[in-house]
């Protein structure tokens, strides 16, 4: 039985969106690469292949899907100058979302989530309004990441320090924290790491290089603090998924293991 589907993901759409031919190739060489990042040639080809993967999905009959709201090229991921912001980003995403979803059945449950590029961060009640009232799929919601959350914010040193940064973030959306309906529960401490970097883009990117750095970033380590509880009480989602990074089932069992035990204490 299936409970949830995540959707594909792209991490930089937005040049497709806006047909910036310049972005599209420095970063995609050629038209070919391009058609093999996105699987489509231009943006009405692209939307159809988030549809197709839309209908893929629901033949597996679940309750939510998952689709990420973000958007950043691969240099702005080192340097973090970003050059649009969360409410351009969640303008255009909903735009597509919307084109692509349009005939998805009501009572199928769409959770949008939060990632550290500009989109759908959270951090942002503005761009979390402006999305929410652009999507015309209403039986939706949003899916918090706490790992992806945590990754915002390059101060947090400790478990403790990231679960009160994740309460604070989530009672600052106000009415929008109610939207939050499902969790990835994951810790993610990389402030220190990205503290210590230059924030340089590499002149050549190898794409092995590119996930090393992002997984750095992103850690979905298991929490080992007791307060982890504290963000499922005060959210009160209706599903918590144990997202965890592993090298193998074995691993992912004992990691998970642990966090659920970690997670049942309280």
């Amino acid at each position: 039985e299936t409970v949830g589907v995540h959707l594909r993901y792209w991490p930089n759409w937005y040049p497709l969106y806006c047909n910036d031919r310049d972005t599209l190739l420095r970063y995609n060489q050629d038209d070919n690469g391009i058609h093999k990042y996105y699987d489509a040639a231009n943006y009405e080809e692209w939307i159809k292949v988030i549809h197709d993967n839309i209908e893929a999905a629901l033949r597996l009959k679940p309750e939510y899907l998952v689709w990420h709201v973000a958007d950043a090229t691969l240099e702005e991921c080192y340097t973090y100058n970003f050059e649009h912001s969360d409410l351009e980003i969640v303008a255009a995403a909903a735009k597509v979302f919307n084109k692509a979803a349009k005939d998805l059945p009501e009572e199928i449950l769409v959770l949008f989530e939060n990632l550290w590029w500009p989109g759908l961060t959270l951090k942002n009640k503005e761009a979390v309004k402006l999305f929410f009232e652009l999507i015309e799929h209403k039986n939706s919601g949003i899916m918090l990441d706490t790992g992806h959350l945590m990754n915002t914010n390059w101060n947090l040193e400790t478990e403790n320090q990231g679960i009160d940064y994740i309460l604070q973030v989530a009672d600052s959306l106000g009415e929008y924290k109610n939207y939050i309906k499902g969790i990835h529960l994951n810790c993610s401490l990389s402030g220190a790491y990205m503290k210590s970097l230059e924030h340089k883009a590499p002149a050549k990117y190898e794409m092995m290089d590119v996930m090393h750095y992002i997984c750095q970033i992103d850690r979905h380590r298991p929490f080992s603090s007791p307060r982890v509880r504290e963000i499922s009480d005060f959210i009160n989602p209706m599903y918590v998924t144990h997202e965890l990074y592993y090298s193998d089932f074995l691993d992912l069992e004992k990691k998970i293991r642990q966090q659920m035990k970690t997670y049942q204490e309280n």
